[in-house]
């Protein structure tokens, strides 16, 4: 399987965990700190790879790596917020066009690559399909927690650029391309479990897991736990073969490919509404959808001129 068929994989596996995180947090687990809590911990698991080549490199590169996993984590608190009270589609698709544009002003900035007409045009495009993604037609307003996804739309754009710059890091410290991204993977993992340490020491959010925790009995807790280490262990496999392929792949290529999430993220999300009404409460009045749906097409369509 070359690199490109991997990214097209991955992102299709990380559309079905998208949609199982909304089932999740507004179902299951219930409580979205909690599920930060929980993938904070299984962020731990990275350390699995170590046996095949993990080193150290140095404070300063791990201080960079370990930062980017802050700024995931960051990036995952604020998408767990929003899941908690608003539809997976409008969520994910308006996070994949914040993203884009974060990624296209930062290469701007910082890598001095020049504005083509095709770059231009893909930026229209993601601000258009963020506008019809994000408004309520039949409310006239924007969904509620539409600056919780713009802020997580924006930390997953500069946490995507970091980690691509950590591999590069890692790169030219040598070894083999899985050596760079065992080394790359763990590290930036390390942000996270570093998070929930430092959350933990927090009063109020200690005291809101541990709360939670005893409003359910153990049973209840260590089966919510095995889903989620189910549904992570999915997305553990799809970022990892994501990363792998950033790694060796042209990484414009594999950023335009998250269009295949959200593509997969919206069919998903159609489906399981009209089977899951009180979770997903996907409008189906022909307006809403024709708004969702050009929405999507626009996002897709800017995500490719981009990169592409």
């Amino acid at each position: 399987m070359n690199w490109i068929m991997l990214a097209i994989s991955a992102y299709l596996l990380l559309s079905i965990e998208s949609i199982a995180n909304k089932f999740l947090i507004s179902g299951k687990v219930g409580s979205w700190r909690l599920y930060l809590f929980y993938i904070g911990l299984l962020s731990s698991t990275s350390l699995m790879f170590a046996p095949f080549g993990l080193y150290w490199p140095g404070w300063h590169v791990v201080g960079i790596s370990v930062a980017t996993g802050v700024v995931f984590f960051g990036y995952l608190a604020f998408l767990f917020s929003s899941l908690k009270s608003s539809t997976a589609t409008r969520v994910f698709v308006l996070i994949g066009a914040v993203a884009t544009i974060t990624t296209f002003i930062f290469s701007k900035l910082f890598l001095n690559d020049n504005l083509t007409s095709s770059s231009l045009f893909g930026v229209i495009m993601l601000l258009l399909g963020g506008f019809f993604i994000a408004f309520k037609v039949k409310e006239k307003k924007f969904f509620t927690d539409y600056k919780k996804v713009l802020i997580a739309g924006v930390l997953s754009g500069v946490s995507l650029g970091m980690l691509k710059y950590t591999f590069d890091i890692f790169q030219g410290l040598g070894g083999t391309d899985f050596e760079v991204f065992v080394n790359g993977y763990i590290y930036t993992r390390m942000g996270s479990v570093l998070m929930v340490i430092v959350l933990m020491c927090l009063p109020s959010y200690r005291n809101h897991i541990l709360a939670t925790f005893k409003k359910k009995k153990g049973r209840e807790h260590a089966s919510n736990f095995l889903i989620v280490v189910g549904v992570k262990t999915l997305s553990g496999i799809a970022t990892f073969m994501m990363n792998f392929s950033l790694s060796i792949g042209d990484p414009t290529i594999v950023s335009a490919l998250a269009s295949v999430q959200y593509l997969g993220v919206f069919i998903l999300s159609m489906f399981l509404s009209k089977r899951f009404t009180a979770i997903f409460k996907e409008n189906f009045e022909r307006k809403d959808m024709l708004f969702k749906a050009t929405g999507v097409l626009f996002v897709v369509l800017g995500i490719i001129a981009v990169f592409v």
